[in-house]
């Protein structure tokens, strides 16, 4: 038994596991079945988020566990590079993609914060590997950011305004989010209803 989903999409809705409402992304490398089936980080991460202030909040210590399993299934993940870059993949595999976009990557920049605020399995040499990717992968190209964390693609993404979240680790990187967030909004390509990851830029 699956759940109706709205005119036009396939119902695969899956009954359990770690696992997500069926869509239709691409590369087909990624979803050779024409929908994802595995949890991708950033929705577990979300959730991660959520568990951390919830056991901060009530103080009941199966919430950080639970958001400790969450960081720790996604600190095995990721490849520290020879650089000291820290990259992962936006779904968990076996095997290196190009490197999860930097739209959904700024979810782990995020947990990645929470949990070294609360001290929950990342730390903060994690962030400084994060900031590598940012400086050396993510800004590889010059002034253009990166589409993923591993350095594939160039282009003037939104997201990038996320990553302001990294500037304590690299705030020489700081000026060119905020020239790109700038270039979008100047040219009227962005627009704050559906993309607020700018607003990190200006809080």
């Amino acid at each position: 038994p699956g759940r109706p989903l709205r005119p036009g999409r396939p119902n695969y809705w899956p009954t359990a596991g770690p696992v997500l409402p069926p869509t239709m992304p691409s590369p087909p490398r990624v979803y050779p079945q024409g929908g994802s089936r595995i949890c991708p980080l950033n929705r577990g991460n979300e959730l991660g988020m959520v568990m951390l202030d919830l056991g901060r909040v009530t103080g009941d210590a199966v919430y950080l566990e639970r958001a400790a399993r969450l960081a720790r299934f996604f600190r095995q993940g990721c490849q520290l590079l020879p650089g000291g870059q820290l990259v992962w993949e936006y779904l968990p595999q076996r095997y290196a993609l190009d490197g999860e976009d930097i739209g959904h990557a700024c979810v782990q920049i995020f947990f990645t914060l929470a949990c070294v605020r609360d001290g929950v399995v990342l730390t903060v040499a994690d962030l400084h590997a994060m900031a590598a990717t940012l400086r050396t992968l993510i800004f590889r190209h010059g002034d253009v950011p990166a589409l993923t964390v591993r350095g594939y693609g160039v282009g003037f993404d939104p997201a990038v305004g996320a990553y302001s979240a990294l500037a304590h680790f690299a705030p020489d990187v700081l000026t060119r989010i905020v020239a790109v967030v700038e270039t979008l909004m100047d040219e009227e390509k962005f627009n704050f209803k559906e993309q607020g990851c700018g607003i990190r830029v200006l809080t």
